[in-house]
């Protein structure tokens, strides 16, 4: 994109500083700038905790836009139940 360089690259999350206008007042922002603050506070603010999990947008659009089956099969690997078992009740 030589038109719109690359500005950042952390943790594989690549901002263009077409992203970067999308911090503007009145502005959409961009998928990007979106995974790359999800990569940023997994990294840097969240690590260390199992309680929490952060998506990025295009897992949540799978699991919004998909059947039951696929949901369940896209999110077996994170083991939700298990880490959300300390904060649910018992019923």
């Amino acid at each position: 994109m030589g038109d719109d360089p690359q500005i950042l690259d952390y943790e594989d999350e690549i901002l263009h500083a077409s992203d970067l206008r999308s911090l503007g007042d009145g502005c959409w922002l961009t998928d990007p700038v979106i995974s790359f603050y999800l990569a940023f506070i997994h990294k840097e603010v969240i690590a260390s905790s199992e309680a929490i999990q952060a998506m990025p947008p295009s897992m949540v659009f799978l699991i919004v836009h998909s059947d039951p089956g696929t949901v369940a099969e896209v999110v077996a690997p994170l083991k939700l139940a298990e880490v959300l078992e300390p904060f649910v009740p018992a019923w």
